[in-house]
């Protein structure tokens, strides 16, 4: 494999309209962005700012970062991009979505199921429209501090630096995840590490017998050891038939795992937040009433 193919910031667009994903196509890329190119000229006015130097545009080609794109042209395809993209460990860094994608849903609902199966992307939310509040789209898909966005018409180096900005961050935090439970000689689990939160685990378990510490949770996607504690944990109440719960669930992948090893209870963000009585009360019974499916099924089914 290549270097330039091995540092590729993989990102994913996502807008219903065919010419701006030939114009982000453009940024990210193509090698030709002469005035020559058609459809960047036709595109320049609408998309860009109009002060914007065509030398400008023409350097973007020549810089050391790569880029290996995926486009979409819905919310559902994107969402479906993503869960592929995860399947294949090969996930992606930044994911540029539109917020309005008719007929289909939204960039709001495409945001909330991607950061259920990432909760490590980072997710770019574009719109023309200065309706939207960026503090309401932070509150449906958190954290704030890996949502950014957009506003059109954007400049091409606009697109460029912000995918670099957000990739640097994200590879950053994979790499801080790898040191703090990797040997970094050998990129074997940290042996020290993996013993002292079993300790801590079998000491909370001497408190409260039946859950599972969210901190195991958060990092059961980037940790194996965390994945094998949490495991063990799920087998040796199972042996002693206790019931065990999962603590700070926010994710589908976390709740599969945790099915898998058929933990009994799990609550967290991802099943819902906070709510008054009745509220609850009325959710519970939507709980009650759903029978079809498999748990999954039924969980997106309840959460729709």
């Amino acid at each position: 494999m290549s270097k330039a193919k091995r540092t590729a910031i993989r990102v994913l667009v996502a807008d219903d309209e065919a010419e701006i994903r030939d114009a982000y196509r453009q940024i990210l890329l193509e090698s030709d962005m002469s005035r020559e190119t058609a459809v960047f000229r036709n595109l320049r006015d609408r998309l860009f700012t109009k002060t914007a130097p065509e030398q400008m545009v023409k350097q973007l080609a020549s810089r050391n970062t790569t880029f290996a794109p995926v486009f979409c042209e819905g919310a559902e395809t994107a969402v479906a991009a993503v869960r592929d993209a995860i399947a294949a460990e090969d996930p992606f860094a930044v994911v540029f979505l539109d917020m309005r994608m008719p007929p289909g849903p939204d960039g709001v609902w495409a945001a909330g199921r991607i950061r259920e199966m990432d909760p490590a992307v980072e997710i770019v939310v574009c719109t023309a429209y200065s309706d939207v509040d960026p503090a309401d789209i932070g509150g449906i898909v958190p954290p704030e501090e890996k949502l950014s966005y957009l506003q059109k018409p954007f400049h091409p180096h606009e697109i460029r630096q912000m995918t670099i900005s957000l990739a640097s961050k994200w590879r950053a935090e994979h790499r801080i995840v790898k040191l703090a439970y990797f040997d970094a000689l050998t990129g074997l689990p940290n042996r020290e590490q993996s013993r002292s939160r079993l300790n801590s685990a079998l000491e909370a378990a001497k408190v409260n017998q039946r859950k599972i510490d969210r901190s195991f949770i958060t990092s059961l996607v980037d940790c194996s050891d965390d994945r094998a504690i949490a495991a063990a944990i799920i087998a040796m109440s199972r042996s002693l038939r206790i019931s065990v719960m999962a603590e700070g669930v926010e994710s589908f992948p976390q709740l599969l795992f945790l099915q898998e090893h058929d933990c009994q209870e799990a609550q967290g963000c991802l099943f819902s937040r906070a709510l008054p009585a009745a509220d609850a009360h009325k959710l519970l019974r939507r709980a009650a009433e759903t029978s079809a499916g498999s748990r999954t099924e039924r969980l997106r089914h309840l959460m729709a």
